[in-house]
């Protein structure tokens, strides 16, 4: 039985509207809504939020943090207080969730509107890579950013594997409007990205070796910023290569870097892969 004929027939049970969805109150003009619709709106709110059926017992509750990772039980604990306070003060404030592959950050983003779909609220999952993709190849004369019309509408979006493809420069104008778009009326973006804030080490001091023997950088680590749009303009670049980003703002453009730190809290996520723990518990317990 699929969910939408599940949720049609609980509703035609209702002993109050008989299916109708409104009842007659007496001494009142007119119908007003059934209580039913309000029992029910979870179930619609949860079969129109995208969850793919990989995550779907993605939960608060069954994310076990390792117990030598403060990073990871921190991030638990930051999602469940952001999820309860949501419900009792709904907010535009968002979250960032930053790691390498494998550390939860999908499994706690979705934990947190599961939680919220429970208390009625519109949530939204949209994995950004694919919807990059269908955008790609289907994109017309118009330009037209065919985003799901809940990227705007629902009042707490995922953006999952943000930033994992390269963007344009009119993929990042465009993205930042419909970011600011919910900024600005009051919804909340939870964001969960590879990518972080930092350069390796290594790659850094390669970069200020070259940019101080093409005069770039002197040795007191100033800039010439002539010299580095002259370089820029003959296509030598001191930052990731187009296809290579390495960090949120190589990907993404700093001015909508600058608009996340505004929008976001940032939940780092480091330490040894989630998943891999979680598979060698499993492995215990069916040795056991």
């Amino acid at each position: 039985m699929s969910e939408n004929t599940e949720t049609t027939q609980n509703t035609a049970a209702c002993p109050e509207c008989g299916g109708t969805k409104f009842r007659y109150v007496e001494g009142q003009s007119g119908v007003v809504p059934c209580e039913c619709q309000q029992k029910e709106r979870p179930v619609r709110l949860l079969a129109a939020a995208g969850i793919p059926r990989k995550y779907e017992d993605c939960r608060l509750d069954n994310y076990v943090a390792p117990a030598n990772n403060p990073y990871l039980a921190a991030a638990h604990s930051d999602a469940i207080s952001y999820a309860n306070a949501y419900l009792k003060a709904p907010t535009a404030k968002g979250l960032l969730f930053q790691g390498p592959p494998g550390r939860g950050k999908t499994h706690l983003a979705i934990g947190i509107i599961h939680r919220l779909i429970e208390g009625s609220v519109s949530c939204f999952f949209c994995n950004f890579a694919g919807e990059l993709q269908k955008i790609r190849e289907s994109i017309g004369e118009d330009r037209s950013l065919n985003l799901p019309r809940l990227v705007y509408d629902a009042d707490v979006l995922i953006l999952d594997d943000f930033g994992q493809q390269r963007w344009s420069s009119w993929v990042q104008d465009h993205m930042s409007n419909v970011i600011s778009n919910r900024y600005n009326e009051g919804r909340a973006t939870i964001i969960t990205t590879n990518l972080t804030d930092r350069s390796s080490k290594e790659r850094q001091d390669l970069r200020v070796a070259a940019m101080k023997k093409l005069g770039v950088m002197n040795h007191a680590g100033e800039i010439d910023k002539f010299q580095l749009a002259r370089l820029e303009q003959l296509g030598i670049r001191f930052v990731a290569p187009h296809d290579e980003p390495e960090t949120l703002e190589d990907q993404i453009g700093d001015r909508l870097r600058s608009r996340l730190f505004e929008m976001c809290q940032i939940i780092p996520m480091w330490g040894d892969d989630y998943r891999r723990t979680q598979a060698e518990q499993r492995r215990d317990i069916f040795r056991r």
